[in-house]
């Protein structure tokens, strides 16, 4: 009732009112980033058996991580032709470019070469994961009180079909997917409790385009 029930603008009482102060919940959010990146880093004997090996859990990560090296070692290139997709012709590579250059910059920035680029990238879901904590709670703060954002906070940094898509070994888009759609509800419910006529233009900018 908190939240789907009151009128916006009283769902968002100081922080203070309701027993919780600005540093409790910081530090609620630090330990709730810890838990999330623990339980995404389960597993990771089975990522790095040993020998310098690192095994990714799906067809999708050997793919993502195939088109990051490309995009590693020619950056900032992606790869958009692939010779062995469809072959012998080759094939354009359907997904969109941006996460694939997104494991590249940020595997380049940890100046990670090509003998350590498969173990840099495969802790990158488990860090997207936990970065995705705070804004789930800024975006329930928007509509909801601290302790009711903090829980859904809580909720996604547990839950399964959250964890295991972004675990350790998982290159997969789903964890950057997340993280980015959150980031974007964060952005925009704040304006849920904004006047009139600011939450009519938000309306207006997000709404869908009619069917032509």
């Amino acid at each position: 009732r908190a939240c789907l029930h009151s009128p916006v603008p009283a769902a968002r009482p100081d922080p203070e009112s309701t027993g919780m102060r600005a540093k409790t919940v910081a530090a609620s959010l630090v330990l709730l980033v810890l838990l999330a990146w623990a339980l995404r880093a389960l597993g990771l004997e089975v990522i790095f058996p040993g020998g310098g090996t690192t095994v990714f859990l799906s067809w999708d990560s050997y793919y993502h991580a195939r088109r990051a090296l490309y995009g590693l070692l020619n950056f900032p290139k992606v790869l958009a032709f692939d010779p062995y997709v469809s072959h012998p012709v080759g094939a354009s590579v359907p997904w969109p470019p941006f996460y694939d250059f997104l494991l590249a910059a940020l595997a380049k920035l940890a100046g990670a070469g090509e003998a350590r680029f498969d173990a840099v990238i495969a802790w990158i879901p488990p860090a997207l994961g936990a970065a995705t904590v705070p804004f789930v709670y800024l975006a329930a703060r928007a509509v909801c009180t601290a302790p009711i954002a903090l829980g859904a906070a809580a909720i996604f940094a547990v839950l399964p079909a959250s964890s295991l898509q972004s675990s350790v070994g998982v290159t997969d888009h789903h964890a950057a997917a997340s993280l980015f759609s959150t980031a974007l509800l964060a952005s925009g419910l704040p304006a849920l409790a904004s006047p009139p006529s600011v939450r009519r233009t938000a309306l207006v900018l997000t709404r869908p385009a009619p069917p032509r």
